[in-house]
């Protein structure tokens, strides 16, 4: 494609803040004229415990909470790659379990669940749902009765984080890439208005199959659980290797 004058490539990025902008945008459209995914509905909290993600204004700490005492319904769940990338430290046990009711350390988290939680805060939501934390992975017993919700956790998530391009913990959900856009300079001229300028953004796409290009083809659809956190979930924000994407049940 040609375009007129000096035009530059617009960078990409699925953290920038006009991505997060997009997501509340598909938030709320969703919430106000989607009633398959459940408008108006508080969904009922089925984990036995919930990530608070804390405050980053008042530095309060992320901590484990029983979902009994939250005091919003709305919760997040994250659907990832374990891989090699979610070391024994960051995992619950139930050696920890006390300790991290007061406080877990970030800094001892894999990337993938840094990047989780700074999506619940960006997004004004007060609870995550991760599987490795929330629930105890040395408890047979544990594992037992949360596994058997695991339907009900996902359904009643208020949406599900999709780290769909990374193969591991460690990869992140954020990547960066040359935007399919480009921006310019546009004049324009009129018999009755003088000339004007603005710059323009034109965002050329080829035409590839949603499906086979940005979801299939990413690390996360190599896990067999996806199937069931996908498919169950009311809305998922994909955060593939190329671009930010939307699916909900409408």
């Amino acid at each position: 494609m040609n375009y007129p004058g000096e035009y530059k490539h617009v960078e990409g990025a699925t953290d920038c803040e006009n991505s997060f902008q997009q997501i509340l945008a598909w938030l709320g459209e969703c919430e106000r004229h989607h009633p398959s995914c459940g408008q108006n509905e508080a969904p009922a909290i089925t984990p036995t415990r919930l990530i608070s993600i804390g405050d980053v204004q008042s530095q309060t700490a992320i901590r484990l909470v029983d979902s009994s005492t939250a005091r919003d319904r709305r919760y997040l769940t994250l659907s990832y790659c374990w891989g090699d990338g979610v070391p024994k430290e960051a995992q619950t046990t139930q050696s920890n379990l006390k300790a991290r009711c007061e406080a877990i350390e970030i800094d001892i988290l894999p990337q993938t669940f840094k990047d989780a939680i700074h999506i619940t805060r960006k997004l004004g939501i007060q609870y995550l749902w991760i599987d490795s934390i929330c629930i105890l992975q040395d408890s047979t017993e544990d594992w037992t009765h949360e596994s058997a919700m695991m339907g009900q956790i996902y359904s009643s998530s208020y949406c599900t984080i999709s780290a769909s391009a990374s193969s591991s913990g460690a990869g992140g959900c954020f990547t960066k890439f040359q935007s399919p856009a480009v921006e310019f300079e546009l004049s324009t001229t009129s018999c009755d208005l003088p000339p004007q300028s603005a710059m323009v953004k034109v965002f050329k796409a080829p035409a590839l199959d949603w499906e086979a290009s940005f979801i299939n083809g990413n690390p996360l659809r190599r896990r067999a659980w996806v199937f069931q956190e996908r498919h169950l979930s009311r809305r998922v924000l994909h955060f593939t290797g190329k671009q930010l994407m939307w699916e909900c049940r409408a």
